[in-house]
């Protein structure tokens, strides 16, 4: 009888335990479940800081670009006011300045070697030239300057080249011509010089100056082929 009693028993606890095993599994899903909301939700929350860290970090990097160019703009107007005025010494300081914060601006070097022609410090301005046209090939002003330079400097074939440059950019500027030409002058290349004086006056036909040079250079070059 005791023997029935406890298989019975044992039936019924185990027929509990089964109607509670699906309920058992439910929690554990469950668990499970909330365990992997929680871990999104925090993985969410850090990637939204990191977004909104990043955000914070590129628009202070914009701002401190922005004061850059502020000081640039700032510092170039003043560095342009002191050459107009002709104070050398302080306009040098700041297109120095101005070379350190952007050494690929070729604009600088030119402003430099401007002071420097003015300064008579012929060998700093040839440099800076040469360093501005390293930086902008295509502008026909530095080569124009630096053929400035070397002629003053008594480097005529250099200064013939450069000018040369400057005209294949624009041989529409009659200065360019000029240079050209006087550098032809002091290397006895009077045909040449005539004919890059010609180009001049053809451009500015009424420059007595021009016309001068032109006729010059075309009596001493006929009276070296009449020799």
């Amino acid at each position: 009888m005791w023997e029935l009693i406890i298989i019975i028993s044992l039936a019924i606890i185990f027929f509990i335990f089964l109607r509670r095993m699906p309920e058992v599994e439910k929690i554990g899903e469950d668990e499970f479940l909330r365990k992997k909301i929680e871990r999104k939700n925090k993985d969410y929350k850090k990637s939204i800081f990191g977004f909104l860290e990043n955000l914070k970090e590129k628009s202070k990097n914009l701002s401190q670009k922005k004061e850059e160019v502020l000081d640039t703009d700032q510092i170039l107007a003043q560095a342009e006011e002191k050459l107009r005025m002709r104070d050398f010494a302080a306009a040098e300081k700041l297109f120095l300045d101005l070379v350190s914060m952007n050494p690929k601006e070729a604009s600088y070097y030119a402003s430099l070697g401007k002071i420097y022609i003015e300064q008579k410090n012929l060998e700093d301005a040839i440099s800076s030239f040469k360093a501005a046209v390293n930086r902008d090939k295509k502008n026909g002003f530095y080569y124009n300057d630096l053929g400035r330079a070397f002629f003053e400097s008594g480097k005529y074939k250099e200064a013939s080249i450069c000018f040369e440059k400057a005209v294949i950019i624009n041989n529409k500027i009659p200065n360019r011509h000029i240079g050209l030409g006087l550098s032809f002058v002091k290397m006895g290349e009077n045909k040449k010089a005539a004919e890059s004086f010609r180009r001049a006056v053809e451009i500015e036909p009424n420059n007595q100056r021009y016309q001068e040079l032109y006729r010059k250079a075309l009596m001493k070059g006929e009276m070296l082929n009449s020799g």
